[in-house]
């Protein structure tokens, strides 16, 4: 999916690549927004090797002209209540403030469109972390309410 110049690439974390995810990196105070443990790509694939919560986990990294710049996990809760959970989203910290993330986030949305039976793509969010819930917003999400650990519930309707 394009954000101006950026087309952000939703690929598989594989045998093959996991080494690039594994590269990427949380900048200065964001890894307790994310995973709370580096490599986050590695948090990712244990939770979907595990099947965490007992769910589908869909491990990606996210390239931009075929080059590394962040991970994030999908999460199958279509038999659950309808929906793709969005999990784990980081940008490399050398790559953040150039729409990786928005990219990302557009590209997310396309492919739960594709999803039979997709109704809805959740997140939670730490309340602290406001460029994410700008970014999250400025996109179409909106707060649903509050989890058990504090963080916001947030969703966007996929049409």
């Amino acid at each position: 999916m394009s954000y101006g110049d950026l087309v952000a690439e939703l690929v598989p974390i594989t045998r093959e690549n996991w080494r690039a995810a594994a590269a990427v990196r949380a900048g200065d105070g964001q890894l307790r927004h994310v995973a709370d443990h580096e490599p986050v790509a590695l948090v990712i694939l244990s939770k979907a090797w595990v099947r965490a919560a007992d769910l589908d986990w869909w491990p990606l990294l996210i390239e931009e002209a075929g080059r590394p710049v962040g991970v994030l996990a999908l999460v199958d809760e279509r038999e659950r209540n309808g929906g793709i959970a969005l999990f784990h989203l980081l940008i490399d910290a050398a790559e953040q403030h150039r729409g990786h993330g928005r990219a990302a986030l557009r590209g997310v949305v396309a492919l739960a469109r594709t999803l039979d039976g997709c109704d809805r793509l959740r997140l939670t969010v730490d309340p602290s972390n406001q460029v994410a819930i700008s970014l999250y917003e400025s996109e179409g999400f909106a707060v649903d309410g509050v989890d058990d650990e504090g963080e916001l519930r947030m969703s966007v309707a996929i049409l």
